[in-house]
């Protein structure tokens, strides 16, 4: 598997690993990650966008991939993680699978479940067949501005979508939305209780805990999944009023925050106020 490494910040301090979500790049971190250079040894893993699909989104393989890159390049040295999105999924494996180089983590609206009956996957799967493109691009844009109130969605939504001839109004899906539909249906294979509940003491003793940030709406978690994430030690969820599964996009700050502190919540599921 071909995975790139880009390194930031300070080599000397605590190495921070981040994991974009689906389409997303290493410049997705520039405004998250800013002011923290000295505070962090930043390593961001970057797939290569031509690898096959089952590559790109094997969790278990890039979570063995980073262990060796730490083993081999960085003295087998522990790391922190941040996973946006389907990131989360790599940084659950990384846990499972490697819990004494794993330091903690930030992740946002995703459980090491799977996401079949999330509000994320109903809004996402099929978009190809709901869409009308035979017409023209103010009247696509106004289609999709009644399907998603997420501007940020609606943001993904049109970049899905190509012009074959600059010289004929005519639209077409281009190759990227099945990728995001294949992603979302390996998601749904995907699951990793089990395997995180017998590692969670190890976990929680050494205070590696997974900072969960969960969106109230367009959330890749159920409150299924909320009751089993509640059964878990090791997990903090933060609900967050207000924000969509971008919420890494539009509630940054939070991030930041917890950032700045590695907090703990205490009290399982703690309520955050939105800006």
């Amino acid at each position: 598997m071909t995975i790139e490494f880009h390194q930031r910040g300070n080599p000397e301090k605590p190495i921070l690993v981040c994991l974009t979500g689906l389409l997303g790049t290493p410049n997705d971190f520039d405004n998250l990650l800013e002011g923290f250079d000295k505070e962090f040894c930043f390593l961001l893993p970057e797939v290569d966008p031509d690898a096959p699909n089952d590559e790109i989104m094997n969790y278990h393989a890039h979570s063995n991939r980073i262990y060796q890159e730490l083993k081999q390049n960085y003295s087998d040295r522990s790391a922190y993680f941040v996973g946006l999105s389907v990131g989360a999924k790599t940084v659950f494996h990384f846990a499972s699978d490697f819990p004494d180089s794993f330091l903690g983590a930030i992740v946002t609206d995703m459980s090491p479940g799977f996401i079949d009956n999330s509000e994320l996957f109903r809004r996402l799967i099929g978009q190809d067949s709901r869409f009308n493109l035979e017409q023209d691009w103010k009247g696509i844009k106004k289609q999709i501005q009644d399907q998603f109130e997420d501007r940020n969605l609606q943001v993904l939504i049109k970049s899905l979508i190509r012009r074959p001839d600059p010289k004929v109004e005519k639209f077409e899906w281009n190759n990227a939305m099945f990728g995001i539909e294949k992603a979302i249906l390996n998601n749904c294979t995907d699951e990793l209780w089990n395997s995180l509940k017998e590692v969670s003491p190890k976990l929680e003793e050494k205070g590696a805990f997974f900072h969960l940030f969960r969106a109230e709406f367009m959330s890749g978690i159920t409150d299924e999944d909320q009751e089993k994430l509640d059964l878990i030690p090791a997990f903090r969820t933060n609900f967050v009023p207000k924000a969509s599964h971008f919420l890494h996009i539009s509630h940054g700050h939070l991030l930041r925050a917890c950032l700045e502190k590695f907090q703990e919540t205490k009290n399982g599921t703690t309520q955050i106020a939105s800006i």
